[in-house]
Order: structure tokens, then C-alpha cells, then sequence
């Protein structure tokens, strides 16, 4: 009986990051003249993230800095499919795929502020 051993090749601990660069690279555009349309696109959807954090998260209750400030960060329409992404910051569920939702933008902030999260925890 023979046994068929198999070396793996061993990758260089930077491969990896060249790698996740050049993919990152690819996906921002490389310059392709969408720069303009890119930032006008990136101001807009900040508007809506102010909109959204001062009518639902701040009026409903929302208090913790912290938290007002990472929604008001959070590109929340890069977190699901683009064909809900008009909708990132209406104060409703959304579907994510799969059967899942994302839930609304006040239930986030409040469950996140009810957990008292701290500066080196991370909140899935």
C-alpha cells in the first residue's frame, strides 16, 4: 500500500497583502475617470447618513457620541445588495440576501448603545 504525501507550498507572508492591494487596486476604480461621479456619490450618501442619524437615531433617544458618531460613519449601503442600497437609510429592515435583513439604522444604534461597547471591542 502506498501513501501519496504532499508537500504544500509555502506562500510569503506578504504575498497576501499584495495581493488583498492589487485587489483593492481593481475595485476602486484604477483611476478610470469615475473619480468626479465617485465623490459626488460619496457626498450625497453622507448627506443621507446625517439625515438618517439626526431623524431616527438622535430623535429617537440615541445619546452615546460613540455610537452617534459610527453611524454617522458607516457606509451602510456598502453592506447589502445594490439593488436595496437606495434604500441604506430609510427606517425599515432590508433584505441582505439568504433569507436575512439587515435591521433599521435606530435599532442598531440603540442595541449598540445598550451593549456600552467599549473602544477595543468589536460589534458584529
Amino acid at each position: 500500500m502506498k501513501i501519496a504525501i504532499t508537500q504544500r507550498r509555502k506562500i510569503h507572508p506578504l504575498a497576501f497583502f499584495v495581493i488583498l492591494g492589487g485587489v483593492w487596486f481593481i475595485l476602486s476604480g484604477c483611476g478610470n475617470g469615475n473619480q468626479a461621479m465617485t465623490q459626488k456619490n460619496h457626498h450625497s450618501r453622507q448627506v443621507e447618513r446625517d439625515s438618517m442619524v439626526d431623524t431616527q437615531i438622535v430623535a429617537g433617544g440615541v445619546t452615546d457620541p460613540a455610537v452617534v458618531a459610527a453611524m454617522r460613519r458607516v457606509p451602510r449601503h456598502r453592506f447589502m445588495p445594490e439593488s436595496h442600497a437606495k434604500d441604506a437609510y430609510g427606517d425599515f429592515p432590508l433584505s441582505i440576501g439568504y433569507g436575512q435583513t439587515i435591521s433599521q439604522p435606530f435599532i442598531v444604534a440603540y442595541m449598540t448603545q445598550a451593549l456600552r461597547v467599549k473602544p477595543d471591542e468589536k460589534v458584529l
